[in-house]
């Protein structure tokens, strides 16, 4: 039997919609007056569901007395009561019902263009998936929405649009699936946000002029040859998640110099850079990942960096034949060397010998922008840097990364 504490909430509508036309859900804000008649309330929550007295959500709103409940379709009626709770868990009653219908939008004329530009598939949970595009091409932006209906996977729209410059991928997003950009010849530039979690089979394959890749926070599954033949892929970043790197992912990428992996990554596939002949160094910051043997193959100056404390790299070196050293690079800040000499900020950093480092700084650690001030290489164990604009910022705080 559920326990109840004695409250009476009084629940009003509070404020209309919050949506842009044509680009989000709708959203809209409560309030209630405090409970009467209970002394501990500790919070309220607020329900709703698209029948009444069938409340299938809930949200916690602490001890405000107003809260916005977002995500709501153009046109759909929905009910909402709230309750209050205690810090031992007891909740009052639902208070009086209140119910809203969500308007039904028209859409602005330079949207409804725009998404003219896209075909699309309805999918089972009511989203939807791009499954075509006719648009002239250039920096595209995707709608995180059309007609008030999430896009949530971006399907083969773009498979050799060689007009395409640059595309944003909004947060909406979760799935770029097979094809999604195979042989977009101009693609330059590509903009993931934090909702992708999945990239496709050759999603991205032979994109001769996409540069640079940063794949972002939430991406854990990298499919077979997603970037296979970016013959002007410098440089890849993969965000700490991605847990699998598929066949030959990467391969073929004649001017990727530089790879880091994260410490998420726990196998890495046959091979997932194979063929890469500029491919130098290959950051790790984790334990060995299983690795197949061909995961390297024809890759012939590469080697693979090591952070203290992980394990696993005897058993990687001989199973891929590249070299594993330990990357170690220390700021010494207890020797002579550290502070100013010569109107000159400077120190000694010590490691390993001959790794690579990169010594970048920034004026601001509350929400640091990190400059890169010297590429260098550690040359007999040991290099002394100084810095000969220390004396043009008020503070600089310095750092040693991979290059």
């Amino acid at each position: 039997m559920k326990k109840t504490i004695p409250a009476i909430l009084v629940f009003l509508l509070l404020a209309v919609p919050a949506a842009v036309q044509g680009q989000s859900p709708l959203s809209v804000t409560l309030a209630w007056d405090p409970s009467v008649g209970a002394t501990n309330v500790a919070g309220y929550y607020i329900y709703w569901g698209g029948t009444t007295g069938n409340y299938t959500n809930r949200i916690d709103a602490g001890l405000a007395t107003n809260g916005v409940v977002s995500n709501l379709l153009a046109g759909g009626t929905y009910y909402f009561a709230a309750t209050a709770y205690t810090s031992s868990g007891l909740q009052s009653g639902y208070s009086s019902e209140v119910v809203w219908q969500c308007p039904q939008l028209s859409l602005s004329l330079s949207t409804s263009a725009a998404q003219a530009q896209y075909t699309w598939s309805t999918n089972a949970d009511n989203t939807l998936t791009i499954i075509g595009y006719t648009g002239p091409g250039g920096a595209v932006t995707i709608p995180s929405s059309i007609n008030y209906l999430l896009v949530t996977t971006i399907g083969s729209a773009f498979a050799g649009c060689t007009n395409l410059t640059s595309v944003t991928i909004p947060g909406s997003v979760t799935s770029i699936g097979d094809f999604a950009f195979m042989g977009c010849g101009s693609l330059t530039n590509v903009t993931l946000a934090n909702g992708v979690t999945s990239i496709g089979t050759a999603s991205f394959a032979e994109c001769a002029s996409l540069a640079s890749v940063t794949l972002a926070n939430g991406v854990t599954s990298i499919g077979d040859f997603a970037f296979f033949g970016c013959g002007s892929l410098t440089n890849v970043t993969l965000a700490n998640g991605v847990t699998s790197i598929g066949t030959a992912s990467f391969a073929a990428c004649a001017s990727l110099a530089s790879v880091t992996i994260p410490c998420s990554v726990t196998n890495i596939i046959d091979f997932a850079f194979g063929q890469c002949a500029s491919l130098t160094s290959v950051y790790f910051a984790g334990n060995a990942p299983a690795t197949d043997s061909t995961a390297f193959l024809f890759d012939n100056n590469v080697t693979a960096y090591y952070l203290p404390g992980t394990t696993g790299w005897d058993d990687f070196s001989a199973n891929t034949g590249l070299p594993a050293v330990l990357w170690n690079p220390l700021i010494q800040t207890g020797d002579g060397s550290f502070g100013v000499q010569n109107n000159q900020f400077g120190f000694n950093i010590t490691g390993t010998t001959n790794i690579p480092i990169l010594v970048e700084a920034c004026t601001d650690l509350t929400s640091p922008v990190w400059i890169p001030l010297q590429t260098l290489t550690l040359t007999y164990g040991s290099f002394y840097f100084s810095d000969p604009q220390w004396t043009n910022y008020p503070g600089r705080y310095y750092r040693i990364s991979s290059p």
